[in-house]
């Protein structure tokens, strides 16, 4: 009750998404669309320990459990998309994911997660997409 009161409460999802031009290149060296998908996560433990083949595979099975909203946005090279969804009450977590030809398997930086603290109610977190890995921007000072 004192953190409604002191505190914004998340209501609603924003999220900023940008790419690069040079997001996704193929073997050619060509840049693809990126499907970035958002999972709103009751917990995170699924998401941190399953692997890239396994998080898409099977339609999401691996956090079936910790999964209340998912998300799939498709990212143009050089293209932003802006994201506001209803931020689930049993929601703590939210994971973002980027379906790259070739992520970084070794650094896992085609995912992120954020809490439900990191959010702001007014302001969109930035995620950029470049190369082959998402990047989460600091806000800015308002």
């Amino acid at each position: 009750m004192t953190q409604s009161i002191f505190y914004p409460q998340v209501k609603t999802l924003h999220l900023d998404l940008r790419a690069r031009e040079g997001v996704n290149n193929n073997a050619k060296g060509a840049s693809l669309a990126t499907v970035v998908r958002i999972y709103q996560l009751k917990d995170r433990q699924a998401f941190d320990n399953t692997d890239y083949p396994s998080l898409f595979a099977g339609d999401g099975q691996a956090l079936q459990a910790d999964r209340v909203a998912e998300k799939d946005v498709r990212l143009r090279p050089g293209e932003s998309v802006t994201v506001d969804m209803p931020m689930e009450t049993s929601a703590q977590f939210v994971a973002v994911a980027a379906m790259f030809i070739d992520p970084d398997l070794t650094q896992n930086s085609w995912r992120l997660v954020l809490t439900r603290d990191e959010l702001d109610p007014a302001r969109p977190r930035i995620i950029e997409a470049s190369q082959n890995q998402l990047t989460l921007h600091p806000f800015k000072e308002k």
